[in-house]
């Protein structure tokens, strides 16, 4: 095998939804195909794409979905697009970012959280400083890529557009309760989730691997589900593109400690420098730290201790 390309398809109960979804996927795999590289006959390291449909759901009525070409050479990503909808699937009418938001401070406040975010990737790089106010302005906003999930409104960037050298996603997370006297009656009705849906916490530790975490991955989006990942970070460079996959499919990432050895036998010093290591390579891979920590074995007080 020279190259590889998987396409998804999706089937929604919407028939003018499911065609124009499948239409977008299956272009961008006609565009992109024929630019894969190959990479010899060592499939573990293939050049490929993967056009994947990624969907969300929240209230009643609307559906979120992402569409995504990833295109990879020897593990390594080096191309990404993706675009997003939005719509209420009783009538197939398309949700824009408008519809959501009515209250004039919610473009302030959008546009604060925006400059916010975006620019705290990569801390050590300066972000495109004219492209960065152009994302920020009302109109853009108003365009923005955007998904809707259980519990939280996502707003989707290219890192390149700030960023040149990395292909990844940047993603500005708002949770409803936080933005929910800034919506329409109609949007906030479309987010209260609390009477339709029980929930759970899905994690994932000790990845991430080649058997494992792709399979993971592509159950997460056939269902629909969001997850997070515990990550060991000694393990976070030679499996940097999916460590970059769990993060562009919209999941959450947190550390698994440095390394997955007893931390009981691991030295004071030792121990106080596995944040930083891992944060140094999760930067490099995804532009940003973890926020959370999962000690293998439950070894907090050790940890703490230090």
């Amino acid at each position: 095998r020279l190259s590889q390309v998987k396409l998804w398809h999706i089937e929604t109960a919407h028939p003018a939804v499911t065609e124009e979804l499948n239409t977008i996927a299956e272009a961008w795999a006609e565009e992109y195909a024929p630019t894969l590289t190959s990479a010899g006959n060592n499939g573990k390291r293939n050049s490929r794409l993967d056009v994947e449909i990624r969907y969300s759901r929240t209230g009643l009525h609307w559906m979120s979905f992402v569409v995504q070409a990833r295109v990879t050479y020897h593990q390594k990503l080096t191309a990404q697009v993706f675009t997003t909808r939005t719509y209420d699937m009783e009538t197939g009418e398309r949700i824009r970012l408008s519809d959501v938001f009515d209250d004039e401070s919610a473009w302030t406040m959008l546009s604060e959280r925006v400059r916010e975010t975006l620019t705290a990737y990569w801390p050590e790089e300066e972000p495109d400083a004219e492209k960065l106010e152009a994302l920020c302005t009302r109109e853009a906003l108003e365009e923005a890529e955007f998904s809707l999930h259980g519990m939280s409104l996502v707003l989707h960037y290219p890192a390149e557009t700030l960023y040149p050298d990395y292909h990844t996603l940047m993603d500005v997370t708002l949770f409803y309760p936080d933005i929910r006297d800034l919506m329409t009656e109609q949007a906030q009705t479309e987010t209260n989730n609390t009477a339709y849906y029980k929930t759970c916490a899905l994690t994932f530790d000790d990845g991430p691997t080649t058997k494992n975490t792709p399979k993971v991955l592509d159950s997460l989006m056939e269902t629909g589900a969001r997850a997070t990942f515990f990550v060991v970070g000694n393990r976070i460079k030679d499996n940097r593109f999916l460590v970059q996959r769990e993060h562009d499919n919209g999941h959450a990432i947190g550390s698994h400690n440095w390394h997955h050895g007893n931390v009981l036998k691991s030295s004071d010093s030792a121990l106080r420098r596995m944040p930083e290591k891992v944060n140094t390579a999760m930067i490099k891979s995804i532009g940003i730290p973890v926020r959370y920590d999962r000690v293998p074995g439950g070894r907090y007080p050790r940890m703490v201790e230090v």
